[in-house]
């Protein structure tokens, strides 16, 4: 998939949203005890959060990876961080 860096940080940022929104819903079942009767249901809900959480880490890599080749295409841009050898105090 060939993406530019916006459409990363939608997508990571949707993610975010079901991420919470599953974090909510499992707090709302362990809290009135359906995690106990909906088991099925609950380890859906855990299913999901793991699939979002596993795909928002791989678009922020994908994300950090785009970032870097249009720094190395527009000259280099540093990150600030220096090798060392001449850097100044």
């Amino acid at each position: 998939m060939n993406l530019e860096a916006p459409d990363y940080r939608r997508l990571i940022n949707e993610l975010q949203s079901v991420i919470t929104d599953t974090l909510k819903l499992l707090d709302d079942f362990e809290d009135t005890g359906m995690n106990e009767h909906m088991v099925e249901d609950y380890e859906r809900l855990h299913g999901i959060l793991n699939t979002a959480i596993t795909d928002q880490r791989r678009y922020q890599a994908e994300l950090l990876a785009v970032l870097r080749k249009d720094a190395n295409a527009s000259g280099g841009a540093s990150s600030g961080h220096g090798s060392g050898a001449n850097d100044e105090p």
